[in-house]
């Protein structure tokens, strides 16, 4: 069986807090799973990982979760933030490009 590299994307809407701005509101609405290689035809990438169409790897999220995270510590290569939930998140500033619902769709 051959490897396909893909990523998982969560997609959603951003929102800040202009009275507290270190924290941000997210409402998730769609996740889809697209080929690692932006060059793969989104066709082949199907055939490879054995569905039938694109629609079979992406979801919309219904009820779309809102949730908040709260930035604890930034610079220019990562973000620590805590969740609303509890969750601890440290990111890494990656040199892929932004994602948009656009691109994803």
């Amino acid at each position: 069986m051959r490897r396909i590299d893909a990523h998982l994307y969560t997609l959603g809407s951003y929102r800040r807090d202009d009275k507290d701005l270190a924290k941000f509101f997210v409402q998730f609405e769609r996740m889809a799973l697209r080929p690692a290689d932006a060059a793969m035809p989104m066709a082949e990438f199907c055939r490879a990982i054995g569905v039938e169409g694109p629609e079979a790897i992406t979801a919309e999220m219904h009820p779309r979760p809102k949730l908040y995270s709260t930035v604890i510590y930034m610079d220019d290569e990562i973000r620590i933030q805590i969740g609303m939930l509890g969750g601890h998140y440290v990111l890494r500033k990656s040199g892929d490009p932004m994602v948009t619902l656009a691109f994803a769709a």
